[in-house]
């Protein structure tokens, strides 16, 4: 006795589903160097210094672990405000399904560039922006009084 699972055949050369990278092992190892070498590519429309301005694209400063849409009076696409509302924030995975292929994770999005799919070279980018405001916690977290820095765990 049993049921009959009706399950389609595997198709010869589907493409697999790329697994998320484990984000606590790939960013410690990451090469920053050659991130931002990769975020060449994106200067043609976004910078991410701080406080710098927005190009055909928002400044990327502070992008990582940021809200979607995070640029007052930057002019997003109703696409871009739709997404917002299914997924808040830039994590790590957000960050790299969308730099992977930006019109398929936010289909209607107005950023033209057909992505990366090297998942080394994404890596290396995502753990460059993030560098770039992690500089600011790192300076005020060295401010502080040690009694009042909060380790985890404590």
């Amino acid at each position: 006795m049993g049921y009959f699972v009706d399950a389609p055949d595997e198709v010869a050369g589907a493409e697999q589903a790329e697994l998320p990278p484990d984000w606590g092992t790939v960013l410690p190892t990451a090469d920053l160097a050659a991130g931002e070498a990769a975020f060449a590519r994106c200067q043609a429309c976004h910078n991410a210094t701080q406080g710098g301005a927005d190009g055909i694209g928002p400044n990327l400063y502070g992008v990582v672990g940021g809200p979607v849409m995070h640029r007052a009076g930057f002019a997003y696409s109703d696409a871009m405000a739709k997404h917002k509302a299914e997924a808040p924030t830039w994590g790590y995975d957000q960050l790299n399904s969308f730099i992977t292929a930006p019109a398929r994770y936010v289909p209607g999005t107005k950023m033209s560039f057909a992505g990366i799919r090297d998942t080394q070279t994404r890596i290396n980018l995502i753990a460059w922006l993030r560098s770039q405001a992690i500089r600011l916690i790192r300076v005020w977290v060295s401010r502080m009084p040690a009694k009042d820095i909060l380790v985890p765990g404590t």
